[in-house]
């Protein structure tokens, strides 16, 4: 491996350390969110780490679930998926950008992310696939996503951002081998 990869992939392992804290209160909202309300760690009277909800009711306390969030989410991506259908904000045309990449569903489950955690992440990339070639959106995971860190809000200081992905040593070699059997051997390494 050269330097320079080596370098690079410890300033993504840097990057994707860094966001350890994001990742975590991520998932303690998207619980929350979706009803899972008492279930941070906390200590009992013994020093075990037991659920939130669980020391509550040893301790003879009623809990109660919020049940409003969901719904404001719920109602937030609703609105939107309601002024883009009275907008006529996509063209739905057959074989178009935003009915090959089914737009609408996606953006709406992109704002759903981004109100419940504060992070929306979409791939936009030129590539060949199974239902043809042309451009695809994808989103992305922000428990998969990281970037270095930045200050800048256009992003303008970024200077590495990526996506974990989970391929087997042969999907590695048809994606990035291209068809050398030298790099092919390379990436088996």
């Amino acid at each position: 491996m050269y330097t320079k990869d080596i370098d690079t992939l410890a300033e993504a392992y840097r990057a994707w350390s860094g966001a350890s804290a994001f990742r975590t209160a991520r998932d303690r909202h998207k619980r929350y969110t979706y009803g899972d309300q008492w279930s941070d760690p906390v200590d009992d009277h013994s020093g075990r780490i037991v659920r939130e909800g669980d020391l509550m009711h040893s301790r003879g306390h009623r809990v109660l679930t919020n049940n409003l969030i969901r719904q404001l989410v719920k109602a937030v991506v609703g609105r939107y998926r309601s002024m883009m259908a009275d907008a006529a904000a996509y063209d739905l045309a057959p074989g178009s950008l935003a009915t090959r990449n089914s737009l609408p569903e996606l953006d709406a489950r992109m704002l759903e992310e981004f109100v419940i955690s504060g992070c929306a992440v979409q791939r936009v990339t030129s590539e060949c696939r199974p239902a043809g070639s042309g451009l695809w959106v994808d989103n992305v995971n922000p428990r998969r996503f990281f970037v270095n860190p930045y200050t800048d809000p256009r992003g303008l200081d970024i200077t590495l951002a990526g996506m974990l992905h989970d391929m087997t040593p042969g999907e590695v070699v048809n994606r990035f081998g291209g068809g050398s059997a030298a790099r092919a051997r390379e990436l088996m390494r």
